[in-house]
This record gives structure tokens, C-alpha cells and sequence, in this order.
């Protein structure tokens, strides 16, 4: 007899999670989650999202919008309305865990911070992500990634060690290392959840979250000369190719395995130092051809890097063959592209269950799933038509962007995203 193939699950199937983020950080440990089964619900406050500016706009959401938002629900609430407010905390009373990352105090003037939404569910696991915690003269500064980088250090170090002028990345590293900890945060709060029955409010700061993922941080406690632990770039055939090695250990492999001597060997410290990087330099240089110093680098015990831009990231072997791109269908039954999460389980599937959501596409889907009112509405007849400035708000939505198209699935996990400007210091 053959035996049928078990249905494979997700692993946070049967969780719960209202996220009212905006932006990346918390938007990303929505998208990590949903990937992982969540049933991720993105609440859109009036206004346009930062990420929207951000990458090719395609139906109205851009690239950047899309990465961070695939795979979620949409509802529309605007916090200003009283009636929305309560419908807040009724969501947040069907819900497992909250995320959030308005600046601290927000919420609560609106009369939705922790106290109200705990005593709506005492169980409840809150995540708030701000620049620098909750608590301290910097509590309240606006924080994006370039401000944690100039903050934590790394703006500078960069500049000792280039000596080039301060400047920025291009990668919101802050964004996503708060992302990442805020999401094994909530996991670990749902442990313990599940052991003693009481909820957690976890504060999470994005300089703290930096702090402890940089492996350059003991140098300032230790307060040590920095030594950079970097890759170099060396001219090759083919293109420039990195190499990770610093230049005491390239040069070594390079002599044991291939011969390179110093062309001085009684020279000063500082012109040998020279004189070994023109060699090794040579030495990249005379190889016929890539692959042949590819399979030298490798005998060397050397590992490389081709130096990839934008236009050619995607068709790495390693990216390509293991379809870390994938297809999602919208709403209106298009198709877009987005990288899935990197979590491949032995026995359990994870990616998008879905595509990317018009803002307010499941209200009412989400209305019938996550409460147990039998028409929430009463009064609010409309969260679309209630907002007749959205689209305004929206300017790159197209006629038809707000349409809800009312889908009832239920994988377990819900989380909702809700975007949006900080609101006044009174609601």
C-alpha cells in the first residue's frame, strides 16, 4: 500500500500576533514570522509608509514594502477615532503577541499602551522597539538605522580604519539586527509563556541590539587598540576578488604552498611590509585566468568572494539553486518576486503563504477572524470609506488600491503591521 506523503506544517502555526510597526524593523519580525506560519495582519495608519520610497514601485507597493510585508493580512485603523481604538485593544485581546516601535509613550496617549492592552490579555507578549529603550534622557529622540550606526560606533570605526571621512552604509543594519533580536525575543517570551501563563513586555533598543551583535564591541570595553577584522580586495583576472585573510596569513599560505619569498628579506619592517604586498599582488596578477586562481586560492586554504553588484547578486549558484527567490500571488491574482526567509526545516515548510497586501485588504476577513463580536463595525460601517483621504495619503496606489478582496484563511499566527506617523503629544 502507498503510504501518503504527511502534510507538512509551519512552525508558529496556532500563534497570534498583532504587530503595529512601521518602517523595517519591526515590519521584518512580522515578515520573519509570517515565513514561519504566522497569520501576520499589517494594520495601515493614514499616511504614506517610509518604505515606500524605496525600490520599484509595482501596483502600488514598492520593492522595499513588498520584502518586509510579503505574506501578511491588511487591515486599516486610524488611531485618532476612538471607535478604532477600541477596536484595537478587541484585536489585541485575540492576539498571542504585539509588536510595535512608535516611539515610547505613543501608544499610551492614545490610551493603548501596555496597562490598557495587558489588561485586555493578560497573557499577551508585547515587543517595543525604539532607538534607545524606554527609559533615559534619549528615550524619546527619533532613531532610524543611520542614527544607531553613527551612535554605536560603527560610522567611526569605519573612518579610523579607511581613513576616509565619516559616512553611512548602505544596508539599515540597525533595522534589521532589531528585527532579528525582537523576534527571538518574543520566541523566547512565548517559551516562557508556555511554562509559567503570564505575558512579558519586552523593550528592545536598537543601539542595545547593535551593541550586542558587534564583535568589535570588546575593544571599547576593554578599551584595546582596534584591530579590523576585514576581508581585502585584490586586483585578479576577471575583476577584483576578496580574499578573507588578513595579510600575515595570506602571505604565509602563499609561501608554504606556493613559494612567494621576500624579494628582501633584510629590509626594515615597514618596506618588507610593502614589498609583500607587490608580490602577493603579482601573484594574483600572473594567473591566466579566474578559475585557475580560484583553484590555487582554494589549495591555499584561502577563502574568496567574486565582488557581485546589484545586476548579478541574484544568479550566485548558491542563491539560484536553492530558490532563495520566489513567486507570490497577490490579491488581484498577479505575481511578484521576493527573497523568502532562510529557515529550511527537515520536517516543516516556511516562505510566504501569500503576497503582498493592499492596505486594508482583509478588513473584513479579519473582522469575522479575530473577534468574537458578531459585527465590529457597528457604527464604523466601512474602514475604507471611513478614510477617504487614504488614498490621497497614498499617492502611488492606483484606482482600486483600497478594494478589499475578503480572504478567511487561517494558518494560527496573526500579526498585525500598523504603519504610520508618530501621532501629537494628545491624541
Amino acid at each position: 500500500m502507498t503510504q501518503r506523503p504527511r502534510p507538512q506544517t509551519r512552525p508558529l502555526d496556532g500563534l497570534r500576533v498583532l504587530d503595529l510597526s512601521r518602517a523595517v524593523s519591526g515590519p521584518l519580525a512580522g515578515r520573519i514570522l509570517a515565513d514561519l506560519g504566522a497569520d501576520v495582519v499589517r494594520a495601515e495608519l493614514p499616511g504614506t509608509d517610509v518604505t515606500q520610497a524605496f525600490g520599484k514601485v509595482t501596483r502600488g507597493r514598492s520593492g522595499l514594502y513588498s520584502h518586509v510585508n510579503a505574506g501578511k493580512r491588511s487591515i486599516l485603523l486610524d488611531l485618532h477615532r476612538p471607535g478604532d481604538v477600541a477596536r484595537l485593544l478587541d484585536l489585541a485581546a485575540a492576539c498571542d503577541v504585539l509588536v510595535e516601535n512608535f516611539r515610547p509613550g505613543v501608544l499610551d496617549r492614545f490610551g493603548a499602551g501596555w496597562p490598557a492592552l495587558s489588561a485586555v490579555n493578560p497573557t499577551l507578549v508585547m515587543l517595543s522597539i525604539s532607538g534607545f529603550g524606554r527609559e533615559g534622557e534619549d528615550a524619546e529622540r527619533a532613531a532610524y538605522a543611520p542614527v544607531i550606526h553613527a551612535e554605536a560606533g560603527l560610522i567611526g570605526r569605519q573612518a579610523d580604519i579607511t581613513g576616509d571621512p565619516p559616512a553611512d552604509i548602505a544596508f539599515a543594519l540597525a533595522d534589521a539586527l532589531a528585527g532579528l533580536h525582537g523576534t527571538i525575543a518574543i520566541l523566547a517570551a512565548l517559551r516562557l509563556r508556555d511554562r509559567a501563563g503570564t505575558g512579558q513586555h519586552i523593550d528592545l533598543s536598537m543601539l542595545e541590539a547593535m551593541l550586542a551583535t558587534d564583535d568589535y564591541t570588546h575593544y571599547s570595553i576593554d578599551e584595546h587598540p582596534v584591530r579590523p577584522a576585514r576581508g581585502e580586495v585584490w586586483p585578479a583576472p576577471g575583476g577584483p576578488i576578496l580574499i578573507s585573510a588578513d595579510r600575515r596569513y595570506l602571505w604565509r599560505q602563499l609561501k608554504t604552498c606556493f613559494g612567494v619569498a621576500d624579494p628582501d628579506p633584510d629590509a626594515p619592517l615597514e618596506e618588507k611590509l610593502h614589498a609583500r604586498a607587490r608580490v602577493m599582488a603579482d601573484w594574483f596578477a600572473a594567473h591566466p585566468d579566474r578559475d585557475a586562481l580560484k583553484r590555487d586560492l582554494e589549495t591555499a586554504r584561502l577563502a574568496w568572494a567574486d565582488i557581485r553588484h546589484a545586476a548579478d547578486v541574484l544568479a550566485a549558484p548558491s542563491v539560484a539553486g536553492r530558490d532563495t527567490i520566489v513567486e507570490v500571488t497577490d490579491g488581484d491574482g498577479e505575481k511578484r518576486s521576493v527573497v523568502r526567509m532562510p529557515y529550511r526545516f527537515s520536517d516543516a515548510v516556511s516562505g510566504p503563504v501569500r503576497g503582498v497586501p493592499e492596505p486594508g485588504e482583509h478588513t473584513d476577513a479579519i473582522l469575522r477572524d479575530w473577534t468574537a463580536h458578531p459585527d465590529l463595525r457597528t457604527g464604523h460601517p466601512d474602514l475604507r470609506t471611513a478614510h477617504p483621504d487614504l488614498r490621497t495619503a497614498h499617492p502611488d496606489y492606483p484606482p482600486g488600491a483600497m478594494r478589499g478582496k475578503p480572504d478567511s484563511s487561517h494558518t494560527g499566527i496573526t500579526i498585525i503591521v500598523i504603519t504610520g506617523a508618530d501621532p501629537p503629544r494628545t491624541p
